[in-house]
């Protein structure tokens, strides 16, 4: 039954290639986008095949954009190291690419330092990135958003806040409608105390009425964040009491800390019982969230703090100082929690001093007048004993002290021998043992240079033999070339003598536009148009007619393909040699035109280069 399985299973991902092979790159990369957020296995085996057939095409443009969402693919798997490696590729094709391509490969790789918090690394990467786009605000306006964005949040995170608010301030001119940019602006100015500032960025945020609710939720918690830090409480709380009673906070992402602020109102307050209510609702949307489940054992222990059960608080703290929470946390939250863990702490033993001393007072009331006397007698013994017991040990002592101190000076004196005795010995190995390593270091220096001489002595022999043959193969397909262009073509004008001319001398050969089933030939080195009564179909028959060279591109059009100087893809137009007729292509023939192109230049481009990448196309 497994077998079966697996055979059938076999079958279905033969069948899902095939079917990927029959579509265009177009196709295939908008599906890779539809996945991507999808199913990530099935994006890879789509991106898998744009990649190959772009590389046997030679179209270097699909595989980057096949290639840039492989490394978000990755991102996403937490896969650093093929994330990496997809990187380093990109980094080398970068160069033969369009400006826009280089920069969102700029910015995968700032993501990527940014996930191991090299925060400086990313700064320089999304610095180039920004600086690659072009200095007026109409070109590229989505990209420069992105990079001046990227460059404030890595500015944020070095904490040069003046750095971070010049770049929100940059995006803000090019859109003063961008939410983001406003929120971010009163977070910053709040971070540093401008308040001011930080209130009138916040304002701005919220009147804007292009934002969805959940934005607006965002915007009015940092409005209400702020007015609490200028001890403005009656205003924060109407503002918190808007934002709970918003029909679309409880699908906002800040709702959580909207319900822990009403958490902190009430305990503020005094309102004990009311403030069970918001934790009750911070501990079930917490459920996926490692850090809001630390945030609701904060509130826990506090709670209990307030309420005097300083034994359950206690644990709570000491929970969050075990946890990473505390491993991760500023200075301001571990301030927190060892101050709750010493609080609790205190106040406990002062419960239990307190404890015992009303324990040992309500003992003392039973029979005290018996008890005081029988404390008496007992105490006078004790100080008779504990005189005799002194006098002993006193003269005990003096014995001993002289024996000891007569010990002490040996012991002393023969510790110094050993201890320079072990320091000699110990100085001596080490210096032993670093000359060793330092041998056998330049040993293996000496055996890997070597040894790295040899390899490139292989590599320039293997490099030779290679150029050598890719020079014979390039003579021999340009004497094949030369061989076909040579070759004479008869034409046959009406009522003249035939015409004799090279196939490399024809450009085109069109239908006639004033006379029917004739066909003109439009010549290399002559205006003169020979003119020959034939129909294109009849041509295309024509067994002699070499198809090899020629390829049609219309209804009406034939064109050499060797002659071709340049194809616009926007507008089908194709540009000639020798001449400044164009010709355009229809959209039944286009696509094998361009295949066919493809191959032509992708050849002509080996030839030229043959000592660099034959990938890269020129056109």
């Amino acid at each position: 039954m497994i077998l079966m399985i697996l055979i059938l299973s076999w079958f279905q991902t033969i069948e899902a290639k095939d079917s990927l092979q029959n579509k265009d790159l177009s196709e295939l990369y908008q599906m890779a986008r539809k996945y991507m957020n999808e199913d990530l296995d099935s994006c890879q085996i789509i991106l898998d095949s744009i990649i190959s057939k772009s590389q046997e095409t030679n179209n270097l443009e699909w595989e980057y954009k096949a290639r840039l969402i492989q490394s978000v693919v990755y991102r996403r798997s937490e896969n650093s190291e093929k994330q990496d490696s997809i990187l380093q590729i990109l980094s080398s094709l970068s160069p033969f690419v369009s400006k826009e391509l280089h920069v969102f490969y700029l910015f995968g790789l700032g993501s990527s330092q940014y996930n191991k918090r090299k925060y400086s690394d990313a700064y320089e990467t999304y610095h180039h990135a920004y600086q690659l786009l072009d200095s007026t605000w109409n070109d590229y306006k989505a990209l420069k958003m992105t990079a001046l964005s990227n460059l404030a949040l890595m500015s944020h995170n070095l904490m040069h806040y003046s750095n971070a608010i010049d770049y929100n301030l940059l995006s803000y001119e090019i859109d003063k409608d961008q939410y983001s940019v406003l929120n971010q602006l009163g977070i910053l100015f709040k971070e540093i105390g401008d308040y001011s500032n930080s209130e009138l960025y916040f304002n701005l945020c919220v009147s804007n009425k292009k934002l969805s609710a959940k934005q607006r939720n965002s915007c009015l918690y940092g409005l209400y964040s702020n007015l609490r830090l200028q001890n403005k409480i009656d205003t924060a709380n109407i503002i918190l009491e808007q934002l709970l009673n918003s029909e679309d906070s409880c699908y906002s992402s800040t709702y959580f800390h909207i319900i822990e602020s009403n958490f902190n109102r009430y305990i503020s307050e005094g309102n004990i019982e009311r403030a069970r209510l918001p934790l009750k609702e911070m501990e079930i949307r917490s459920f996926n969230s490692q850090l809001k489940k630390w945030q609701v054992l904060e509130s826990k222990a506090y709670l209990h703090e307030k309420t005097g059960k300083y034994s359950e608080a206690a644990q709570n703290y000491l929970k969050l100082y075990e946890s990473d929470y505390y491993k991760t946390g500023d200075r301001q939250e571990k301030r927190r929690i060892l101050k709750g863990i010493l609080n609790t702490q205190l106040q406990g033993t002062k419960l239990i001093n307190q404890w015992q001393s009303f324990n040992a007072l309500q003992d003392s009331i039973k029979d005290q007048d018996v008890i005081k006397v029988l404390a008496l007698k007992e105490r006078n013994y004790n100080l008779e004993i504990e005189k005799r017991k002194q006098l002993l040990l006193k003269s005990e002592n003096e014995t001993k002290t002289a024996t000891i101190s007569s010990q002490r000076y040996m012991i002393g004196f023969v510790s110094f021998g050993l201890l320079l005795f072990a320091s000699l010995a110990y100085g001596y190995w080490l210096r032993k043992r670093a000359a060793e390593k330092r041998a056998n270091i330049e040993e293996q220096m000496r055996m890997l240079k070597e040894r790295e001489s040899e390899l490139l002595e292989e590599e320039n022999q293997r490099l030779l033999l290679s150029n050598e043959g890719l020079s014979h193969r390039i003579e021999k397909y340009e004497q094949d070339i030369n061989s076909i262009l040579n070759e004479s073509w008869t034409i046959n004008p009406n009522g003249r003598r035939s015409q004799q001319t090279k196939l490399g001398d024809i450009l085109a050969i069109s239908t006639s536009v004033d006379k029917a089933n004739c066909l003109d030939y439009l010549l290399k080195d002559t205006d003169h148009i020979p003119r020959e009564r034939r129909s294109m179909k009849n041509l295309e028959n024509d067994p002699n007619f070499p198809m090899d060279v020629f390829i049609r591109v219309h209804q009406s059009h034939f064109v050499n393909l060797y002659n071709i100087a340049n194809i616009d893809t926007t507008t089908k137009a194709i540009f000639m040699k020798y001449t400044s007729e164009v010709i355009y292509a229809s959209d039944t023939y286009f696509d094998t035109l361009m295949t066919r192109y493809n191959e032509v230049r992708s050849t002509e481009y080996t030839q030229n280069n043959s000592t660099e990448n034959p990938g890269f196309q020129g056109t």
